[in-house]
């Protein structure tokens, strides 16, 4: 009995980009914004801006986007990380494709990603977009 198997679905990056370029006055309006539009997300989330900036934080960073993903928005995913690994997977039934999840430090408008974001998935909890809202947005 032949148990081999062949992967059929294609791997698309998703990619935030970040930029140091931002001061903290500036990360903190933005983050005031965005507090503003959450009706149906945790505030909890709002980290993340911060996050992105923080070279420190990479693995915490990577974790609660995959944890928004997985517990707000209704996709099956996890935590991969570690070099040479995208930091995560996630995906839906009836989703033909997996999507890597990664940082891309070259790139400036990280928090206005992260706002796009957030205002995406606070859109999905309202009931005002679906999966493919999502994931025309990001993926």
């Amino acid at each position: 009995m032949d148990m081999s198997f062949f992967w059929n679905d294609s791997i698309n990056d998703f990619t935030l980009p970040l930029s140091q370029d931002l001061t903290c006055s500036d990360l903190i309006e933005v983050k005031e914004e965005v507090r503003e539009e959450l009706t149906h997300l945790s505030h909890d989330y709002l980290a993340l801006i911060d996050l992105a900036y923080d070279s420190t934080q990479n693995r915490l960073f990577e974790m609660k986007t995959i944890e928004l993903l997985v517990e707000e928005c209704g996709y099956q995913g996890t935590h991969l990380g570690g070099s040479r690994k995208p930091d995560g997977v996630c995906y839906t039934e009836g989703m033909n494709q997996i999507d890597r999840i990664e940082r891309n430090t070259g790139i400036s408008g990280a928090a206005i990603e992260i706002k796009r974001l957030l205002i995406t998935a606070n859109g999905y909890k309202a009931g005002t977009i679906c999966h493919s809202g999502i994931e025309k947005a990001f993926f």
